[in-house]
């Protein structure tokens, strides 16, 4: 009995485990999912295309093929958080083709393991974080070592980074890049000047950049790096280098004026052409002292190196809607002399959609000056801040229907015509000459004993009607008139900078406050 009892037990004991064995063999395994949640539904999208599994929250299923993923595809899901990588191990490729990036494309935000990266189809022209100059060495340094970097066209526009990142990784790395029909060819350091006038000129002036009819990025200036460029068609004083040429394309100019070795002025002045040039984007470098751009179409002007820039001019752009010259040094030279084009300036007219202008702060500036502020036919503008200055020369505003906001300088000195510095709420009374004298000789000589110290200033304040009426123009002009002489035209016309296209007139009414004057 006690035996049969025993078995019995035993038999129970076995049939639980059995039964459990069963249980455990029918269960589903656990399933983990990450504790991120993925909230861009285009990503989503992307990601259960190629087989992998969200829950309802956005939470990725941790399973075999995530963990064992090595290739993942995100193109036009224009994401810009890329920390869902960190969800994928193994993962070393990543698609980011047709993301809608413009300008700049940041690789320090990839993961370590990402070593492939196709950037196809995007409107980019910075590449950061792939390598850096080194300033005492000029070698380059290498940031992120790819073996395979996918390019869109317009990274052909990048000077500073990828040329000497492709010479430097050599063979480790596969680089390719859109050409303009979108096919992908082995990239190259070298750049086609469409226009033959345009070539022919740069050859000229920058020799040892060129390989043949192609201009060569990696090629270095030589003698040459200090020399201006000029590639305009008309100009009202010095020489114009491509007189009575019919332009059809300054491609080609953005590899001289974005490559940081060169040092000049740039200008590109189409003002007796009907049409308009264009340049997609234009990069200036750290050493490049003036830019001047009439009737050259560019939406993008990239200013955030341009740390040496002192004068910046733009006319008749249809396309450009911010202007930064924050990273600029216009402001913190002073003015010489009596021409208002002599020293710090910035002038842009008949810019349609130009919204906004952003200054440098100038508050640990000695003395802010400037020679010129000329800002003509900007219908979308809507403020002007003129408040860090404290002497500007000259002053031109109108055209502005939709000003919202105008600062005056805050004047605390003045420079009249020879140069000199004057106090502000002084304004000395030029000495009489003496008519009677008949002696050429003996004038000549006072004249250049003369110091100019006894020359008041003069301040030229060129505004239409509609500034006039502004409350804060008349306290201004109260403010200022007993510390210089006041100058003002009575119509704005075409000035050489730009041509006047203002509702349909190629001329602006200005309102000549000075007879008001008591």
């Amino acid at each position: 009995m006690k035996q049969t009892k025993k078995l019995l037990v035993v038999a129970t004991i076995a049939s639980a485990m059995l039964f459990s064995s069963c249980q455990k063999e029918n269960q589903e395994p656990i399933k983990q999912y990450s504790t991120e949640v993925i909230v861009n539904d285009a990503v989503k999208a992307k990601l259960t295309e190629q087989g992998l599994t969200l829950d309802k929250a956005g939470k990725l299923l941790l399973d075999d093929k995530a963990k064992s993923l090595t290739s993942l595809d995100l193109s036009g899901t224009k994401i810009t958080d890329f920390s869902v990588l960190k969800l994928f191990p193994k993962v070393e490729e990543v698609k980011l083709a047709k993301n809608d990036y413009k300008v700049k494309f940041d690789f320090a935000q990839l993961p370590k393991q990402i070593t492939k990266v196709d950037l196809s189809d995007n409107e980019l022209y910075e590449f950061i974080g792939l390598s850096k100059l080194d300033e005492k060495t000029k070698e380059t340094i290498i940031l992120k070592e790819l073996k395979s970097l996918v390019l869109p066209a317009s990274a052909k526009y990048n000077v500073e980074t990828l040329p000497f990142y492709f010479k430097k990784m050599g063979d480790k790395i596969t680089m390719t890049m859109q050409n303009k029909d979108g096919k992908a060819e082995p990239y190259t350091t070298l750049r086609e000047v469409p226009d033959p006038d345009v070539r022919a000129l740069l050859k000229e002036t920058f020799p040892t950049k060129f390989e043949g009819d192609k201009l060569d990025l990696f090629k270095r200036f030589g003698e040459s790096r200090n020399s201006d460029l000029n590639v305009s068609t008309y100009t009202y004083w010095g020489e114009i280098p491509l007189k009575d040429k019919a332009l059809t394309s300054i491609e080609g100019v953005q590899y001289i004026v974005g490559d940081v070795e060169w040092r000049g002025a740039f200008t590109a002045n189409f003002l007796n052409m009907k049409k308009h040039l264009s340049l997609p984007y234009l990069k200036v470098n750290a050493n490049c002292s003036k830019v001047a751009l009439t009737k050259v179409d560019v939406p993008i002007l990239d200013l955030s190196a341009a740390t040496n820039l002192i004068s910046c001019v733009m006319g008749n752009n249809d396309l450009i809607k911010t202007v930064d010259l924050s990273n600029t040094k216009i402001g913190k030279i002073g003015v010489g002399g009596g021409d208002p084009f002599a020293g710090c300036r910035f002038a842009f007219g008949s810019c349609p959609q130009l919204e906004d202008i952003k200054l440098p702060n100038l508050d640990k500036v000695n003395e802010p000056t400037l020679a010129g502020c000329f800002l003509c036919a900007l219908p979308k503008l809507k403020e002007v801040n003129l408040k860090q200055f404290q002497w500007v020369r000259q002053m031109d505003l109108a055209g502005l229907p939709n000003l919202t906001t105008l600062v005056y300088p805050d004047c605390k000195y003045s420079r009249n015509d020879y140069g000199v510095k004057l106090k502000w709420g002084e304004k000395p009374v030029p000495p009489v000459s003496d008519e009677d004298d008949d002696d050429d000789d003996d004038d000549d000589d006072d004249d250049d004993e003369y110091d100019g110290s006894k020359d008041p200033a003069i301040l030229y304040l060129n505004i239409d009607k509609a500034i006039y009426d502004m409350p804060q123009t008349p306290e201004f002009i109260n403010n200022v008139k007993s510390s210089v002489d006041l100058s003002a035209d009575d119509k704005m016309t075409a000035s050489g900078l730009f041509e006047i296209d203002y509702m349909g007139k190629d001329y602006i009414e200005l309102y000549d406050f000075t007879k008001t004057l008591k």
